[in-house]
């Protein structure tokens, strides 16, 4: 299905608008052909869970078929291609804790067989003969090593296998009970703090896997996440998480807004348009995020640089080092979380603040 260039989707705000607004699109389709609807199983940017069945019943019913992108989904609940009535399932490896580089597409056969190979050569070919004008007649295989040419990547397929065996050893049931645990320990957490705004499609009451997005008040977020590391070892994301339109939206900004990948630094008077994610899975200490909400408290009692007053956000004076290499944070600190106890510093040794600063602050 063709989008016009600009068209950006409405932002739905509970599960049964994003079933309407795909049936509305998929009605209006011009030139009413095949379709291949994509969907998230659960988000990366808030961890909210997608009505994945009734959007692939509402794509069947317009004759589109739908792929789900489990990647966000697989680790932490069980994914059934036939419970969910998908045609297709797609998740990546290192998300179920195998090897980066080797992923899982599987489902139905008959588009994959029809199609052209993805990678032409030895093995995906079943049969190949020279024609009496000297040119080459090619038959494909019809099963996926159609589209798997040359040597497999064994290893990725054998780690994928073990990760999934080891998570369903360990029992869904067991992980999903801990991790539902674990997201209300931080929620409740969170919502003590009154600075801090978490990011939600769907509302407080959707149901999620162990992904929580949020902002704090008058921090920028790429300030908020070093100093959760460098002085309490808490390792958070920062950034627009590859989902640059949907957090600029959650963010009260124009999804079409350009930005670049990571933490944007925002210009002086401007909102600073990136968003600080938690996650956790099968291998989270408890302590972990316990003492994450706690710590979050304490920070946002202080300005960026360590001293406590009121809070400056981004508003600090700009080094004349090179990024990574401010005072008191080398690019070596970066790499390496302080012990504890040794906050503001690098490793001890009392030095300057250590996020980029402007005239008048910090």
């Amino acid at each position: 299905m063709a989008r016009r260039p600009g068209d950006v989707p409405e932002r739905p705000a509970h599960p049964q608008q994003a079933v309407e607004t795909l049936e509305r699109a998929l009605a209006g389709r011009d030139p009413h052909g095949p379709a291949l609807v994509c969907v998230t199983g659960a988000s990366n940017v808030t961890g909210e869970l997608w009505p994945v069945r009734e959007l692939a019943a509402a794509a069947h019913a317009h004759g589109a078929r739908i792929v789900l992108d489990a990647a966000q989904l697989a680790p932490h609940h069980p994914v059934s291609v036939r419970e969910l009535d998908v045609d297709w399932v797609a998740f990546s490896g290192h998300k179920l804790y195998a090897p980066f580089g080797s992923g899982v597409l599987a489902g139905r056969a008959d588009w994959l067989r029809a199609a052209e190979p993805y990678l032409a050569g030895g093995g995906a070919s079943r049969k190949v003969t020279r024609r009496t004008d000297g040119g080459v007649d090619v038959e494909w295989h019809e099963s996926a090593a159609r589209h798997e040419a040359g040597s497999p990547n064994v290893i990725g397929a054998y780690s994928i296998a073990s990760a999934c065996k080891a998570l369903t050893e360990a029992g869904y049931d067991n992980l999903v009970a801990r991790e539902q645990q674990l997201i209300g320990t931080v929620r409740a957490g969170l919502a003590e703090v009154p600075e801090v705004r978490v990011l939600s499609l769907f509302g407080d009451d959707a149901p999620r896997v162990g992904v929580i997005s949020f902002v704090v008040e008058g921090w920028n977020s790429s300030h908020f996440a070093a100093a959760l590391s460098a002085e309490y070892g808490i390792g958070v994301r920062d950034g627009l998480f590859c989902a640059h339109p949907l957090v600029r939206t959650l963010l009260g900004s124009d999804p079409q807004v350009q930005g670049e990948c990571g933490a944007p630094e925002a210009a002086p008077g401007e909102k600073s348009l990136n968003a600080i994610r938690v996650s956790f899975g099968a291998g989270t200490p408890t302590s972990t995020w316990s003492a994450s909400c706690a710590r979050s408290r304490s920070s946002c009692g202080k300005v960026p640089g360590g001293s406590t007053g009121p809070r400056t956000g981004a508003a600090c004076r700009r080094s004349d080092r090179a990024p990574g290499q401010e005072a008191g944070f080398t690019s070596r600190d970066r790499s390496r979380t302080p012990p504890p106890g040794r906050a503001g510093s690098t490793y001890g040794t009392p030095r300057a603040c250590p996020w980029p600063r402007r005239p008048g602050s910090c």
